[in-house]
């Protein structure tokens, strides 16, 4: 990363400030060496970088939304794999042992509510 690069980023570290028209406007005069320039060819890199930005955003939502809905069907999987494994259980249990889980279940629940 060239030194200029890294000061923009050090100084515009998040992506609210870099799609503000104006922070925009800074950079492109700093990265085009000018003092001004006619405003269509600002406001036209400015709409670039824009695009460039939300491009990048949605890019990583995607893939961040992609990866969340794996994780889910992947939760729900083990879900429904533990549910089965649970009612097998419990349906080869002895009842002595079903009324030692529910009487456990039930204390547990007390403790949780005394304590909240």
């Amino acid at each position: 990363m060239k030194i200029a690069e890294h000061q923009l980023f050090v100084e515009y570290n998040n992506y609210n400030q870099l799609l503000q028209p104006e922070v925009l406007k800074k950079i492109l005069m700093k990265y085009l060496n000018v003092t001004s320039c006619a405003n269509s060819v600002i406001d036209h890199k400015i709409e670039q970088a824009m695009d460039m930005v939300k491009t990048h955003l949605m890019h990583s939502m995607r893939a961040e939304v992609e990866s969340l809905r794996a994780k889910i069907t992947e939760l729900l999987e083990r879900i429904h794999q533990l549910e089965i494994e649970n009612d097998f259980l419990k349906s080869n249990a002895a009842p002595e042992v079903l009324i030692a889980l529910n009487n456990g279940a039930a204390k547990m629940r007390s403790n949780e509510q005394g304590i909240n």
